[in-house]
């Protein structure tokens, strides 16, 4: 057991070869969901998403406090967690009315805290982020920031993590695989 971060572009496959490993591990998954749908689009894709899931899957919605759900399962009841999305919390916490998420500092803290609370769990944690930074620099401030933001997340959850996936065209690459 242990941590696996699955990224790679929107689109890429990651989230359906998460669900593949989860699946493959225990019939006993915790998924942690991230998104707050805002509009009927997202509404539809996150209905498409729970449909891919099995029903006897634990679902806990949690768009902020991602290292304290983390904390609050039990392992010896759901011994795998899948965590989708790293990148939907991030724009979760800089939406938030009370943001303080504004530095990478303050996302490497947060990240850290989330890495050492799927460490502790004592099961498998899989994360699912998207890797947006291998595009064009964004025009505005804000998007800049996100970019940076989800970049100093994923180095430090990739660096934490016992397995590292990137999926490019539904083709997983594996980056990095501690070795037992």
């Amino acid at each position: 057991m242990g941590v696996t971060l699955y990224t790679g572009g929107c689109r890429s496959g990651k989230s359906s070869l998460a669900l593949e490993m989860a699946r493959e591990t225990s019939e006993n998954v915790c998924f942690i969901a991230t998104c707050v749908p805002q509009d009927e689009e997202m509404h539809l894709r996150v209905k498409k998403h729970k449909q891919e899931r099995p029903s006897s899957w634990q679902l806990i919605e949690e768009p902020l406090e991602l290292a304290k759900a983390i904390s609050n399962v039990d392992p010896s009841a759901y011994p795998v967690i899948l965590v989708d999305c790293l990148t939907l919390w991030i724009c979760n916490l800089m939406c938030e009315e009370n943001n303080s998420l504004t530095t990478e500092e303050g996302m490497a803290a947060e990240a850290e805290k989330l890495v050492d609370s799927a460490k502790q769990y004592g099961g498998e944690v899989i994360f699912v982020s998207n890797e947006v930074g291998m595009g064009i620099m964004p025009a505005n401030v804000m998007s800049r920031n996100y970019v940076d933001l989800a970049g100093r997340c994923n180095q430090v959850i990739g660096k934490g993590a016992d397995k590292v996936i990137f999926v490019s065209c539904g083709i997983p690459i594996t980056l990095k695989e501690k070795q037992e």
